[in-house]
């Protein structure tokens, strides 16, 4: 790769950032039921979403790494959501399936397979949430199948359960220490799923 080569691709990286960045802000105003901060909010929103997209990187506009490409623009938006008012608003997480699996579909994955790997994760995170209503929220279990498409197109299953995991035990962490959060005893599980699923993917 030539240094004319390094700069094209730095320079897409960077707005491919921008972009995906301001689209998160607008999605998380609009799907927020409290109203937003203000201009600091939205400048950490950008912020956030930009650096993850720019860790991403070029190759989510690329066959197949763009079925990563819901996930970093819609995904995000839904977790920085999750994390201010712990749910998972429907029009994202809807949004999110739908276009994940056309990404993946679109890249010539196995029809039944993709479906396959999207029911096995909903129903697995359905019998959780029918276990324990209280273990699992229906936003998460709305996610869920985003999840086990993305991880399955990338082969990183076990990678990926094991990433979210642990993403999952560092926000019940930080959760704990806030008196505030403390309350109600509700850890947004939006966060872990979707930075877990985007790390695996990315490290396949």
């Amino acid at each position: 790769m030539t240094p004319t080569d390094d700069v094209g691709a730095l320079i897409l990286r960077v707005a491919l950032a921008v972009v995906a960045g301001l689209t998160a802000m607008v999605l998380v105003r609009r799907t927020s039921l409290v109203p937003v901060r203000g201009r600091a909010h939205d400048a950490l929103v950008v912020v956030v979403t930009g650096i993850t997209t720019c860790y991403v990187g070029t190759a989510v506009l690329t066959s197949p790494s763009i079925v990563m490409l819901p996930l970093v623009v819609l995904g995000q938006a839904a977790a920085v959501v999750d994390i201010q008012e712990k749910r998972l608003p429907d029009p994202l997480t809807s949004a999110l399936l739908l276009s994940t699996l056309v990404a993946a579909l679109g890249t010539g994955a196995h029809v039944i397979g993709t479906l396959v790997a999207a029911a096995t994760a909903g129903g697995a995170a359905l019998l959780g949430k029918t276990l324990s209503s209280a273990a699992i929220g229906w936003g998460d279990v709305k996610l869920a199948p985003t999840v086990g498409v993305v991880l399955a197109h990338f082969d990183v299953v076990p990678t990926g359960l094991w990433s979210i995991a642990l993403l999952v035990l560092a926000t019940a962490g930080l959760f704990a220490v806030d008196r505030r959060s403390r309350d109600d005893g509700i850890v947004p599980y939006g966060p872990a799923l979707v930075l877990g699923t985007l790390s695996a993917a990315v490290g396949r």
